[in-house]
């Protein structure tokens, strides 16, 4: 199966002029620190656990929640 592509937004502003860039369902999960099999439950975890952790860094939460996005979007494509 050919890795999924989404196009994410470097930055967390609206008027950020930074290019996007690619980023696969794969890295997305790898960055969480979660497996291709992992429940949604175990996702929404690792995303809680990361934004804790970068609580301070609201960029650094603004990509968290990208790559939440990114496999909340690819699950959902597959189980619906």
């Amino acid at each position: 199966m050919q890795p999924r592509r989404i196009l994410v937004r470097a930055g967390s502003r609206a008027d950020d002029s930074s290019a996007p860039f690619e980023m696969s369902v794969e890295s997305a999960l790898k960055l969480l620190g979660v497996s291709d099999g992992a429940s949604f439950d175990e996702i929404l975890r690792a995303k809680n656990s990361i934004v804790a952790i970068c609580k301070d860094d609201q960029e650094a939460i603004a990509q968290v929640i990208n790559m939440f996005s990114i496999t909340l979007d690819y699950y959902l494509f597959l189980f619906f």
